[in-house]
């Protein structure tokens, strides 16, 4: 899922959370949605995973798509 898309979701209502995971030298951010059982990955426009190389830089991202509260694993 790319950051459109997650954008979409927050509009239409299907949003239920945000997690970004730790791997040591990035972030990565994963998301669910009310309706499905499978979480996301945020991915890039090439299709890779998003790496986030600060919680600042997660925060900026999901404030930009209207998501104010989310989980640090």
């Amino acid at each position: 899922m790319q950051q459109k898309e997650l954008k979409c979701t927050v509009n239409e209502k299907q949003f239920h959370g945000a997690t970004s995971i730790d791997k040591g030298d990035h972030y990565v951010l994963r998301v669910s949605f009310i309706n499905d059982e499978q979480d996301a990955t945020i991915r890039t426009a090439r299709g890779g995973v998003r790496k986030f190389k600060t919680l600042d830089a997660v925060n900026k991202m999901l404030n930009e798509v209207g998501i104010n509260n989310w989980l640090v694993r």
